[in-house]
């Protein structure tokens, strides 16, 4: 009887791993070319965000306006929402080698912000098939995503008057930068913040004290701060929009 249970569970230790091996995969199908219409506008930037992506690109982005640009790109299927949302640019003409690998950049941030989607006929018709990833080429203007000014007249305001009564505070404080965590690094971040017509929050890092770890902390500060929509009105009852003010981000490990 012991021998014969012995040899069961033998069985099925041994025709464990086979039968995972044989298990159908998904997404083994071939990537498969769609039209340009059918990756389709999705959200659109805020202007903080227009504004800090090309901020950290380094393109100069009034020489591309009006350029007619072709972009590639890849959308490989997330099995998890069934939809193929994760999209790279493959290819991208139109631009100098030296603009190239920075307008790309941009692009990707914009693509991993959800500014495209594959259309819903197009995604069904991709998992019906299978498809390893759906490539979609079509034609591009950096005018449809380039930063935007303010459009209303900016005054200056102290950091009380512009973020007493929101979120400002709270939402800058949840994150450390995690090296800095992991060095255990502290120390003191200046920020000049401008709040849009449309309510996000553009913050660029002037000085970090002590000036070693000002890299580590300004771009999840300038990030962070994109994130962030402000109250139609400060607390003295005046529009947000065109408040600039001045911030100081006391970064401390308790």
């Amino acid at each position: 009887m012991l021998r014969a249970l012995l040899l069961s569970l033998l069985a099925l230790l041994v025709a464990a791993p086979v039968a995972a091996q044989t298990a159908p995969q998904r997404f083994i199908g071939p990537e498969v070319t769609l039209p340009a219409d059918d990756l389709e506008p999705g959200w659109r930037p805020s202007l903080a965000t227009r504004g800090y992506v090309w901020r950290r690109s380094g393109v100069a982005v009034e020489a591309l306006l009006g350029v007619p640009l072709e972009v590639t790109v890849r959308c490989l299927p997330n099995p998890y929402t069934n939809s193929y949302a994760a999209c790279r640019v493959a290819r991208l003409r139109g631009v100098s080698v030296a603009q190239e690998a920075a307008l790309v950049a941009v692009i990707d941030r914009y693509l991993d912000a959800g500014s495209f989607r594959v259309s819903l006929a197009a995604t069904q018709a991709l998992l019906a098939q299978d498809s390893a990833a759906a490539i979609i080429t079509m034609p591009l203007l950096v005018d449809d995503f380039q930063p935007l000014t303010n459009g209303v007249p900016e005054r200056p305001v102290t950091m009380a008057e512009a973020i007493t009564g929101s979120r400002f505070g709270q939402r800058m404080s949840d994150n450390y930068p995690p090296r800095a965590l992991r060095s255990g690094w502290q120390g003191r971040l200046e920020m000049d913040c401008v709040i849009y017509s449309d309510r996000s929050v553009g913050c660029e890092a002037l000085s970090f004290d002590p000036p070693e770890q000002f890299a580590f902390f300004r771009d999840l500060a300038e990030r962070q701060s994109t994130r962030i929509l402000m109250p139609e009105t400060l607390a003295d009852g005046t529009p947000s929009a065109g408040a600039r003010f001045p911030v100081t981000m006391d970064y401390a490990l308790d």
